[in-house]
């Protein structure tokens, strides 16, 4: 995928669904992940789950305040975006901050209650 990503963005450099491929397909690479996804938030600022893969990005790179932001981000453009909300209190969590953490939980699973399927 990363391969396909990178020859799409050769040809068409603005392409948000590249890039947004290109930072998925980067997921395990850390930095160039979120090199990517960066740059798809720069592009197409408007897209909530730009923002919602660069938090995952940046809370996998340890740099939970950026990534807490990053959903913040998210949320300001989608504010019904349950996954946003979960990834914030995963930071909030990373943080010590477990009030905010149970909060943005809460209004994730009220949300989109099959985020907690198979959790006990």
């Amino acid at each position: 995928m990363e391969r396909a990503a990178t020859a799409h963005l050769a040809q068409h450099p603005h392409s948000g669904f590249a890039w947004k491929a290109l930072g998925t397909a980067r997921l395990e690479q850390g930095q160039r992940r979120r090199v990517a996804t960066a740059t798809c938030c720069r592009a197409f600022s408007h897209r909530s789950d730009c923002f919602n893969n660069l938090g995952k990005a940046l809370l996998n790179l340890g740099r939970v305040n950026e990534a807490v932001e990053s959903y913040r981000q998210a949320l300001a453009l989608k504010p019904d975006y349950a996954e946003a909300d979960c990834g914030l209190g995963s930071a909030w969590l990373a943080l010590g901050k477990l009030d905010e953490a149970v909060a943005s939980c809460r209004r994730a699973v009220e949300r989109n209650p099959q985020l907690c399927d198979g959790v006990q």
